[in-house]
């Protein structure tokens, strides 16, 4: 399929490759003994909906105290409902290919071309905090591994922002060309000791929770990351499978092991072949025996009992060696200081510590530790002591658990879960080393654990975690921050201001929400960051909000937020990203949604249900996602929930029930001059689907020749000829003077998810906010370029 081409152009293809690693919690979670789950074990192909059930049915039947997990689910839940409307079939990877090949082989003669370039605004430096918000972070980072002969090279594998790779120790920072194709998720990166150059990447998401980040299988450089190639080992995301662990013979590259959630692959030929060497179990962590790779352990990530396994040909063949019941997830440490330690930390079945169990004798017997009832909670929130006011007796150990050996001293154990716990004495007692919040006079590290590693054979230990990147050179009592440097956020949206073209509000997953000011990133707002926007009039006025709608607003330029509305007034939760938007007209008066529209006034100090839709506030297809207001009337106003788009004229008086349905509307814009004509895109993966005009009480479809990919955002740009631009999941497109012939607007944005797109008018900018690798620029079209002459040579139907 590929002959004929250079080597980068194969790269460019195949990293367009929307390999999506699906979420492997349905494998791996403990609640077999649920009768809601249940059918979900057998099943060889997931359907949304079918999970979207017996998740619900899950957690209805706990108290609210106890869903430790639900906002793990409501941001799977988030993402995919309205990628997969209307069959809840995920999406078959390879069509996607043919769809992006399509696009960019066509060839148009004549066509006005953007010659822009996107820039990065950021954040790029670790945001500091203010207005007494708690201290954040970048990005989540899942992998950090170092060159086996120079500590000082390190490699970083993020969320959804691809690999990264330091030369100084993680001072500076660079990506790779694959990145700017394709935002990736990382599992798990490994490097050749005999030939560093090499170095193989599974992709996709290592934890394994509930999964929504691109992933193109395992691949694989063999010059330090110029070229990547993609093995074949790859897998689609309807068929449930996903690389969680990979490792390298020490003395042969081309030998490569890996764990997966379908068992134990072993290629002898650098990826080229795959045999499974053990099969039918969810396998989350592999190591080898230090000094001896015929020696190789493996754990698993079941429902209700998990496993430790041991092989002692290289992986050829393998046996069960322990086993824990009621557990849910194991990980696994080794140290060359004693070679035949074997530790495994197991999470209880309400995501808490379990236990701590040794092998000394490289597995074949097992000595428990430390368990729940002689320890305190390491997987909690807390430390566990009289002053711990945070509930002891949970955790998230599916989501983030990890451990690591001293290479010079065998009972030197660090411990990840929400925080991160050290040992010197084999795991008999543990002392907290870090708080999530810098609580208990501990030092500050972003909550959530998912990789702790030494440094090749030295005493630093580093943690990558949803915020980034920490490492300690003495013993865990302090710790130095490197996040610095990683272009790594997951922004849901943003805002700009009108009145301060360097001023930008956003939002993102994990890490608050930021403020972008005199070129300087400052977390103003705790929490998921959703939402955002600053007063059009005053830039000093800004609002911003987390998950499931909780609004505030600040008056002192983000300085201070304080409560605006949440479910305590509605009665019930908005979606996961809720909308609001703000009367230009009036700027005192604001409108959010959530099964109805609610008018605030007075900046949001008073509130009132302005519709009466009606729906299921638990059905999160019947609650709101998108707002919009006329610029030229805001009497007239556009509600969407999943399907539906309603319309006011009279401000919320009366609604048209209907003006469109059969979503899914990802976002709507109105026309400056005509509050009468309308755009909706929509987010799904059916082919010529995309973008709708509203106009003289008709709708058209407008998607021409956008690639079949989800459509997230669409803006209108003033005084133009029509001209829309619209970001997806693989970049940024615009269409003008009608023609629904669209084209990539602009060089230098990666191949990432656009979350929403806005303009600033002064400074006549196209903003973006990316889900990974933060938040982009652009300088908008000429409004005078001619018409072009559309004329695409090849087949133009999709």
């Amino acid at each position: 399929m590929f002959s004929g081409l250079t080597m980068k152009t194969k790269i460019l293809i195949l990293n367009t490759t929307l390999f999506i690693s699906i979420l492997s919690f349905m494998i791996s979670s403990s609640f077999a003994q649920q009768n809601f789950l249940l059918p979900l074990e057998k099943s060889t192909k997931l359907n949304f909906y079918d999970m979207q059930k017996a998740f619900n049915g899950y957690w209805e039947q706990l108290p609210e105290s106890e869903r430790k997990g639900w906002k793990t689910y409501k941001r799977w839940e988030s993402f995919w409902e309205r990628r997969v409307y209307p069959t809840g079939e995920f999406p078959d990877a390879n069509n996607i290919l043919k769809e992006w090949q399509h696009f960019r082989n066509k060839k148009n003669s004549d066509a006005i071309q953007a010659s822009a370039q996107w820039k990065l605004l950021g954040p790029v430096l670790n945001p500091t905090s203010t207005g007494g918000t708690r201290e954040q972070g970048l990005g989540r980072i899942n992998r950090i591994r170092f060159q086996p002969d120079n500590e000082n090279i390190i490699w970083a594998g993020a969320a959804s922002g691809g690999v990264w790779k330091s030369e100084d120790g993680g001072r500076n920072w660079k990506t790779f060309p694959f990145t700017q194709f394709l935002s990736i998720g990382v599992s798990d990166i490994a490097i050749s000791e005999r030939n560093p150059n090499i170095v193989y990447v599974a992709t996709g998401d290592c934890e394994p929770s509930y999964s929504n980040y691109y992933s193109i299988g395992l691949i694989k450089t063999t010059n330090g990351g110029d070229d990547w190639e993609v093995t074949n080992l790859k897998y689609s995301v309807d068929n449930n499978r996903n690389v969680n662990r990979v490792l390298i013979h020490p003395d042969n590259p081309n030998i490569v092991i890996v764990g997966t959630s379908d068992g134990i692959y072993k290629s002898t030929d650098g990826g080229d072949t795959w045999s499974q060497k053990e099969g039918g179990k969810f396998f989350i962590d592999i190591e080898f025996m230090p000094g001896n790779p015929d020696v190789v352990y493996a754990s698993t990530k079941m429902w209700g009992t998990n496993y430790v396994y041991k092989s002692t040909n290289n992986g050829d063949s393998w046996k069960a060696i322990q086993t824990y019941q009621g557990s849910r997830r194991v990980a696994l440490a080794v140290t060359r200081f004693e070679p035949l330690f074997v530790y495994s930390l197991v999470a209880s079945t309400d995501r808490g510590f379990k236990s701590l169990s040794i092998s000394v004798d490289g597995g074949d017997n097992w000595d428990v530790v430390s368990t729940r009832a002689s320890a305190l909670n390491v997987l909690g929130w807390g430390d566990g002591g009289p002053n711990d006011q945070s509930d002891g007796s949970y955790g998230q150990g599916e989501y983030d658990l990890c451990i690591a050996v001293s290479p010079n001293n065998a009972y030197e154990i660090f411990v990840g879960g929400v925080n991160v716990w050290k040992s010197n004495n084999g795991g008999t007692s543990f002392t907290l080393t870090t708080h999530w919040y810098g609580g208990f006079q501990k030092p500050f590290i972003h909550a959530d654990i998912h990789d702790l590693v030494y440094a090749n054979n030295s005493n630093t230990i580093f943690a990558g975690h949803d915020g980034g990147i920490d490492k300690s050179t003495n013993g865990g009592f302090n710790w130095t921050n490197l996040t610095d440097g990683l272009s790594i956020s997951q922004f849901y949206r943003l805002g700009c201001s009108q009145t301060n073209p360097d001023l930008i509000i956003g939002g993102c997953q994990d890490n608050g929400t930021r403020r972008l000011k005199n070129d300087t990133w400052m977390g103003v707002y705790a929490g998921d960051g959703m939402e955002a926007a600053i007063d059009p009039t005053n830039e000093n006025r800004m609002y911003a909000s987390s998950q499931n709608g909780n609004l505030a607003r600040s008056a002192n330029g983000g300085g201070s937020f304080s409560h605006m509305i949440s479910e305590n007034e509605t009665g019930h939760d908005g979606n996961w990203v809720t909308p609001f938007i703000i009367d230009h007209s009036n700027t005192s008066v604001l409108y959010a949604g959530y099964l109805d529209v609610w008018k605030l006034t007075n900046y949001g100090a008073s509130k009132q249900k302005i519709s009466n839709f009606g729906g299921n506030p638990n059905n999160s297809y019947d609650l709101l996602f998108s707002l919009a207001l006329a610029p030229s009337d805001s009497n007239t106003l556009y509600a969407a929930n999943n399907s539906e788009l309603r319309v006011t004229h009279n401000g919320g008086q009366n609604w048209t029930n209907k003006l469109y349905s059969g979503g899914p509307i990802s976002y709507i814009a109105v026309d400056p001059s005509n509050p009468n004509r309308v755009w909706i895109s929509k987010s799904n993966y059916a082919a010529g689907n995309k973008v709708y005009e509203y106009k003289d009480s008709i709708w058209t479809n407008i998607s021409g020749n956008l690639p079949n990919v989800p459509v997230n955002c669409i803006v209108y740009q003033k005084d133009s000829p029509d001209r829309l631009y619209v970001g997806t999941d693989i970049g940024v497109f615009y269409s003008d003077y009608g023609s629904s012939y669209w084209e990539l607007y602009g060089s230098d944005l990666p191949n990432v998810i656009v979350q929403e797109i806005e303009i600033q008018e002064s400074s006549k900018k196209l903003r973006a906010a990316t889900f990974g690798r933060g938040i982009w620029e652009i300088e908008l079209m000429d409004c005078n370029l001619p018409q072009p002459n559309i004329n695409i040579i090849g087949e133009t139907s999709f």
